[in-house]
Formats: C-alpha cells, structure tokens, sequence
C-alpha cells in the first residue's frame, strides 16, 4: 500500500507489466502467472507504455528505458538532462515517438523520442516542472506545476499559445469545445475559455484534503445526439 507504487500497470498482448519499487514484473494476463522480473538501480515510479512493438519505463531518477516485451531485454536508455528527474505519469507514445516531461527545480522539459532507438528528436523546456501531458491530435497540451498551460507542436515541439493560470489545476484537462477547457482547481470546476483567456468557476468546492488534492479527475460525456 506504499503510495509511490499506485502507479498504472500495462496491459499488453497476452502480459500484465507492474512495477514494484526497483523491479518490473509481467505476469499471464489470463492465469496470473509470474513469467520475468528484472531489477533495476532506482525505484520504478514511473508509468510503463508501448508503442505496439516495446515496452518503455521511466525510473523515478533520470532514465528512460526501452524493453523487449517477451523477455524484459533492455533495448536502450535515455538519460535526461542534469537535474531533471521523475516522468511518473507524464508520458505517452505515438506513431513510433514517445513523448513526456520531467521533474525539476530549474529547468524543466518535454521530449520526444524515437521509439526505434531512443534519439531525441525534440527538447521544448519550460521554468517550472511539467505536471501534466495531454495528446490532442496533432498537438500536446500539458500544464506546469506552477499553472501555465501550454500548446506544443507534435512535431517540432513549437509554443503554439501559453496561458498562465488563476487557479492552479489538480486534475486532467477535457475539451469542452475548440476553444474551452475544463479542468478541477482548489476552488472548484474551472472553465477556460482559450480565445479570452478568461476562468470561471463552475462548480464551487467549499473544502478539499489536502491529502488527497492531486487525485482529482474529471470526464466529460457528450451526448450521443451532438
């Protein structure tokens, strides 16, 4: 029940990968069976992903690593720049690159990757740790830890449009429509609007633990009739 290791597990073709602090374990996704561990120097606290071919983990220090799914095989690692640090959750993959952003006091960044070999083939940074990486077509869109909102070219890792933020997100972003967002805050549900850059609080929330702060989510169901 340690905190670090409520970290999503993958599900991919017929395994089960989870981490558990310095190891990875891939498991019979029908019977449960344990099938391979492997061990590694820093605590696993990071969010494995696939591009549909390999399996790719960051550690809670400074690397990335790109694993054969059979047999846990280290194909190649990346290390980050000094002093950045802890991917965690903010990573994805897409059309053969990986993309996520890091952790740091100074400097942080967003990456994209080869997933063939692991070359960088763009580096956008920021002044303040990414908290949060979202894929939208043919952009990402992420926010800081200190609550400005960006836009990146997927390609080229371009700032397409920066807003700083009133209230500070705690939870994911969803797209009410092309130029709205909603995503939940100390103060409650906020709407942005993109165009005016305007906040608006749309449901007000009188007291949120402290404790559980970070773990706020939010869906956005449309009907079926729009």
């Amino acid at each position: 029940d340690y905190p670090y290791n409520h970290l999503p597990t993958l599900t991919f073709g017929n395994k089960v990968f989870a981490q558990n602090a310095p190891y990875l374990l891939t498991f019979d996704a029908k019977t449960g069976q344990a099938l391979y561990k492997r061990g590694f120097k820093k605590a696993m606290y990071g969010k494995p992903v696939t591009d549909g071919k390999n399996v790719f983990i960051p550690d809670e220090s400074e690397t990335l690593f790109a694993l054969n799914p059979d047999n846990l095989s280290i194909l190649w690692e990346f290390k980050l720049e000094k002093g950045q640090h802890n991917i965690k959750e903010k990573i994805f993959t897409k059309d053969s690159k990986i993309y996520f952003g890091t952790t740091s006091s100074t400097e942080a960044s967003v990456y994209a990757l080869s997933t063939a070999n692991g070359e960088k083939i763009w580096k956008t940074n920021f002044n303040a740790s990414i908290a949060y990486l979202l894929d939208k077509s043919d952009a990402i869109w992420g926010y800081t830890e200190k609550g400005l909102l960006f836009d990146l070219d997927l390609k080229t890792g371009d700032k397409r449009s920066e807003v700083q933020l009133a209230n500070l997100p705690l939870s994911n972003v969803e797209f009410l429509s092309k130029n709205e967002v909603l995503f939940y805050s100390k103060a409650g549900l906020v709407k942005l609007n993109l165009k005016t850059k305007e906040e608006s609080i749309l449901l007000a929330h009188q007291k949120l633990d402290d404790n559980n702060k970070n773990d706020a989510f939010i869906k956005l169901l449309k009907n079926s009739k729009n």
